[in-house]
Protein backbone atom coordinates (compact mmCIF):
# COMPACT_ATOMS: atom_id res chain seq x y z
CA UNK A 1 0.00 0.00 0.00
CA UNK A 2 2.60 2.10 0.86
CA UNK A 3 4.42 1.82 -2.38
CA UNK A 4 1.02 2.92 -4.25
CA UNK A 5 1.24 5.53 -2.65
CA UNK A 6 4.56 6.67 -3.31
CA UNK A 7 3.79 5.77 -6.44
CA UNK A 8 0.76 7.87 -7.27
CA UNK A 9 2.34 10.55 -5.26
CA UNK A 10 5.40 10.57 -7.62
CA UNK A 11 3.12 10.53 -10.91
CA UNK A 12 0.95 13.64 -9.16
CA UNK A 13 4.43 15.02 -8.56
CA UNK A 14 5.49 14.27 -12.56
CA UNK A 15 2.22 15.81 -13.80
CA UNK A 16 2.54 19.23 -11.62
CA UNK A 17 6.21 19.42 -12.92
CA UNK A 18 5.48 18.48 -16.46
CA UNK A 19 2.44 21.66 -16.31
CA UNK A 20 4.85 23.94 -14.47
CA UNK A 21 7.56 22.88 -17.69
CA UNK A 22 4.54 23.22 -20.13
CA UNK A 23 3.66 26.75 -18.95
CA UNK A 24 7.37 27.43 -18.53
CA UNK A 25 7.60 26.48 -22.15
CA UNK A 26 4.62 28.17 -23.19
CA UNK A 27 6.28 31.65 -21.28
CA UNK A 28 9.88 31.15 -22.55
CA UNK A 29 7.84 30.61 -26.93
CA UNK A 30 5.47 33.78 -25.93
CA UNK A 31 8.40 35.94 -24.73
CA UNK A 32 10.25 34.91 -27.73
CA UNK A 33 7.49 35.85 -30.26
CA UNK A 34 6.99 39.09 -28.99
CA UNK A 35 10.73 39.89 -28.80
CA UNK A 36 10.99 38.27 -32.80
CA UNK A 37 7.87 40.90 -33.06
CA UNK A 38 9.57 43.94 -31.67
CA UNK A 39 13.33 42.84 -33.36
CA UNK A 40 11.72 42.83 -36.40
CA UNK A 41 9.64 46.18 -35.76
CA UNK A 42 12.69 47.69 -35.11
CA UNK A 43 14.77 46.57 -37.54
CA UNK A 44 12.09 47.92 -39.78
CA UNK A 45 11.67 51.33 -38.45
CA UNK A 46 15.26 51.22 -38.11
CA UNK A 47 15.18 50.74 -41.87
CA UNK A 48 12.77 52.97 -42.71
CA UNK A 49 14.93 55.69 -40.76
CA UNK A 50 18.49 54.76 -42.64
CA UNK A 51 15.70 55.16 -46.05
CA UNK A 52 14.77 58.61 -44.89
CA UNK A 53 18.56 60.00 -43.72
CA UNK A 54 19.87 58.91 -46.87
CA UNK A 55 17.02 59.96 -48.99
CA UNK A 56 17.65 63.69 -46.86
CA UNK A 57 21.36 63.63 -48.02
CA UNK A 58 20.82 63.16 -51.51
CA UNK A 59 18.10 66.18 -51.42
CA UNK A 60 21.02 68.47 -49.92
CA UNK A 61 23.51 67.51 -52.28
CA UNK A 62 21.04 67.69 -55.12
CA UNK A 63 20.80 64.05 -56.38
CA UNK A 64 16.98 64.38 -55.76
CA UNK A 65 14.03 66.48 -55.31
CA UNK A 66 10.50 65.95 -53.05
CA UNK A 67 7.14 67.07 -55.25
CA UNK A 68 4.04 67.19 -54.57
CA UNK A 69 1.43 64.83 -56.68
CA UNK A 70 -2.05 65.47 -55.60
CA UNK A 71 -2.17 63.99 -52.17
CA UNK A 72 1.30 61.96 -51.56
CA UNK A 73 4.83 63.18 -52.62
CA UNK A 74 6.77 61.52 -54.87
CA UNK A 75 10.84 61.53 -55.13
CA UNK A 76 12.26 62.40 -58.55
CA UNK A 77 15.94 62.18 -59.65
CA UNK A 78 17.51 65.44 -61.12
CA UNK A 79 20.23 65.51 -63.99
CA UNK A 80 22.98 65.47 -61.06
CA UNK A 81 21.47 62.26 -59.55
CA UNK A 82 20.64 60.55 -63.48
CA UNK A 83 24.57 60.86 -64.00
CA UNK A 84 25.04 59.26 -60.83
CA UNK A 85 23.31 56.80 -61.19
CA UNK A 86 24.31 56.47 -64.94
CA UNK A 87 27.75 56.36 -63.65
CA UNK A 88 27.41 53.66 -60.48
CA UNK A 89 25.36 51.46 -63.66
CA UNK A 90 28.74 52.15 -65.80
CA UNK A 91 31.14 51.26 -63.00
CA UNK A 92 29.10 48.13 -62.09
CA UNK A 93 29.32 46.93 -65.93
CA UNK A 94 33.01 47.30 -65.94
CA UNK A 95 33.10 45.20 -62.89
CA UNK A 96 31.30 42.23 -64.55
CA UNK A 97 33.15 39.25 -65.80
CA UNK A 98 30.45 38.14 -67.57
CA UNK A 99 30.67 40.53 -70.30
CA UNK A 100 34.49 40.39 -70.77
CA UNK A 101 35.01 39.90 -74.93
CA UNK A 102 37.77 38.66 -76.76
CA UNK A 103 39.30 41.32 -78.58
CA UNK A 104 40.16 39.16 -82.40
CA UNK A 105 41.57 40.80 -85.56
CA UNK A 106 38.09 41.87 -86.48
CA UNK A 107 36.65 42.95 -83.14
CA UNK A 108 34.86 46.65 -83.14
CA UNK A 109 36.00 49.30 -81.19
CA UNK A 110 35.10 52.87 -79.44
CA UNK A 111 37.80 55.96 -79.52
CA UNK A 112 36.63 58.20 -77.16
CA UNK A 113 37.90 61.81 -77.51
CA UNK A 114 36.97 65.02 -75.69
CA UNK A 115 37.94 68.59 -74.43
CA UNK A 116 35.17 69.39 -71.65
CA UNK A 117 36.37 73.23 -70.51
CA UNK A 118 37.09 73.64 -67.05
CA UNK A 119 34.18 75.32 -66.21
CA UNK A 120 32.33 71.44 -66.28
CA UNK A 121 35.76 70.29 -64.63
CA UNK A 122 33.12 67.55 -62.41
CA UNK A 123 31.44 66.49 -65.64
CA UNK A 124 35.33 65.38 -67.10
CA UNK A 125 35.92 63.46 -63.68
CA UNK A 126 32.78 62.12 -63.97
CA UNK A 127 33.14 61.01 -67.40
CA UNK A 128 37.01 59.82 -66.70
CA UNK A 129 36.09 57.69 -63.52
CA UNK A 130 33.63 56.23 -65.96
CA UNK A 131 35.75 55.87 -68.04
CA UNK A 132 38.67 53.67 -66.40
CA UNK A 133 35.94 51.67 -65.14
CA UNK A 134 34.69 50.54 -68.07
CA UNK A 135 37.86 48.70 -68.99
CA UNK A 136 38.65 51.71 -70.76
CA UNK A 137 42.06 51.99 -72.44
CA UNK A 138 44.04 55.28 -71.45
CA UNK A 139 45.55 56.37 -74.99
CA UNK A 140 45.97 60.01 -74.06
CA UNK A 141 45.02 62.33 -71.30
CA UNK A 142 41.50 62.74 -72.92
CA UNK A 143 41.47 59.90 -75.36
CA UNK A 144 40.15 56.02 -74.54
CA UNK A 145 39.26 53.03 -76.38
CA UNK A 146 36.92 51.12 -75.43
CA UNK A 147 35.73 47.32 -76.11
CA UNK A 148 32.43 47.08 -75.01
CA UNK A 149 29.38 47.35 -76.68
CA UNK A 150 27.21 47.92 -73.41
CA UNK A 151 29.37 49.91 -72.36
CA UNK A 152 29.73 52.30 -75.27
CA UNK A 153 25.98 52.44 -75.22
CA UNK A 154 26.05 54.12 -71.42
CA UNK A 155 28.66 55.94 -72.11
CA UNK A 156 26.64 57.79 -75.08
CA UNK A 157 23.65 57.93 -72.70
CA UNK A 158 26.04 60.08 -69.59
CA UNK A 159 27.02 62.00 -72.82
CA UNK A 160 23.59 62.94 -73.59
CA UNK A 161 22.45 63.21 -69.89
CA UNK A 162 25.21 65.65 -69.38
CA UNK A 163 24.71 67.51 -72.48
CA UNK A 164 28.25 67.15 -73.55
CA UNK A 165 27.47 65.65 -77.20
CA UNK A 166 29.43 69.11 -78.39
CA UNK A 167 32.99 67.92 -76.15
CA UNK A 168 33.00 64.62 -76.32
CA UNK A 169 33.43 62.41 -80.34
CA UNK A 170 32.64 59.28 -79.95
CA UNK A 171 33.91 57.18 -83.22
CA UNK A 172 33.44 53.04 -83.89
CA UNK A 173 36.79 51.65 -85.36
CA UNK A 174 37.22 48.36 -86.34
CA UNK A 175 40.71 47.06 -85.97
CA UNK A 176 42.72 45.52 -89.00
CA UNK A 177 45.03 42.29 -88.16
CA UNK A 178 48.57 42.62 -88.51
Amino acid sequence: MAHRVLWALSDAHDVIWDLHSIRRWQLREWLRERTLRQRAAWIEARGQSALRRRLRYLQRVGCVVQQSDGRSKVWRLTTRGRLQALATAALAVGRSRDRRVSHGANHRHWLVVFDIPEELRRHRDLLRRVLYGLDGKFLQRSVFLLRDSEGCRLLRHIVETAKLESYVLVAEVKSQPR
